[in-house]
C-alpha cells in the first residue's frame, strides 16, 4: 500500500494499493510469493520534483498452501523516499508493529473481492 503526494499534505493523503501494471486484471493481494519471497519495486516519477512517497508493505502466509484465499500477517514494514527538488532520498526501512496490517483491512477487501484478511490480535492469535 502507497500514500503519496506533496510532503506538506502526505499525512492527509489516502493510502491506495501500488499499481503493479502486468498484475493490474488479476484478483491477488501478492506482487511475489514462494518459499523465499523477495520485494522489489523501483518507483519512479519523471518530472517530479517535490514528492513524499511511503509504501507500507507485508509479508503473509496462507496455513493450507494456497488452497484458499484466507491470508494472515507476519511481518510488516515501511519504507519510501522522498524528493526535494528532483533529488531522491531513500527513507530508513524500519519494521512496523504488526497492528498496521488492520489499518488496511478495508483496502484489502475492497480491492480484493473472493480474499479473507485476517485481523491481527496480538501474539495470542492471528
Amino acid at each position: 500500500m502507497v500514500r503519496s503526494g506533496e510532503p506538506s499534505t502526505i499525512s492527509a493523503a489516502p493510502w491506495e494499493m501500488d499499481p503493479i501494471p502486468i498484475l493490474a486484471d488479476l484478483n491477488t493481494p501478492f506482487a511475489w510469493f514462494g518459499p523465499e519471497p523477495k520485494l522489489f519495486d523501483a518507483p519512479i516519477r519523471i518530472g517530479v520534483q517535490e514528492l513524499d512517497w511511503t509504501c507500507h508493505s507485508f509479508l503473509t502466509y496462507i496455513e493450507d498452501g494456497l488452497l484458499s484465499k484466507d491470508v494472515k500477517p507476519v511481518l510488516a514494514f515501511e519504507w519510501g523516499f522522498e524528493l526535494s527538488d528532483g533529488q531522491p532520498k531513500l527513507k530508513a526501512l524500519r519494521e512496523l508493529q504488526l497492528r498496521a496490517w488492520n489499518e488496511q483491512l478495508d483496502l484489502l477487501e475492497s480491492s480484493f473481492t473472493g480474499w479473507k484478511f485476517n485481523r491481527y490480535q496480538g501474539e495470542s492469535g492471528s
